[in-house]
């Protein structure tokens, strides 16, 4: 008996240890290497809308799609609007280990609230949509 229960704590053992490896180089896989400018890193940096923005002076920057999405998902999971930047500045500097080029402003994250609000609303739509029958408006 102490012989079986030897021998599953080392296969319990055993198993552990192929878990952690196997953390071990997913984590490796996607760690990114702060001195080299891979492609994968995103910049926090506003861009220009078109080709033909960049010839024209002037042309209007706006924020890659990825930073809106970010700050919706914020939005959505409570963080006041006024927190929404810090926060931001916290995770790009946690994940890439480098300080931000551009910060969008609050102006702009109070902007995308009105996204938010339209997402909401499109849901609902959506989903009355596609409900056989509606009793409450």
């Amino acid at each position: 008996m102490e012989k079986d229960a030897r021998k599953s704590v080392h296969n319990l053992l055993a198993g552990s240890e192929d878990a952690t490896k196997k953390a071990e180089a997913i984590i490796d896989k996607y760690k990114i290497d702060v001195n080299s400018s891979s492609s994968t890193r995103c910049r926090m940096k506003k861009e220009l809308e078109t080709e033909a923005a960049a010839k024209r002076h002037g042309g209007s920057k706006q924020w890659p799609v990825w930073v809106v999405q970010l700050i919706c998902e914020l939005l959505v999971n409570g963080t006041p609007p006024s927190a929404v930047p810090d926060h931001i500045q916290t995770m790009y500097e946690m994940l890439y280990g480098t300080e931000r080029e551009e910060m969008p402003s609050l102006a702009f994250v109070r902007k995308c609230r009105v996204i938010v609000e339209v997402m909401g609303e499109t849901v609902a739509a959506i989903k009355l949509a596609k409900a056989p029958s509606w009793k409450q408006v």
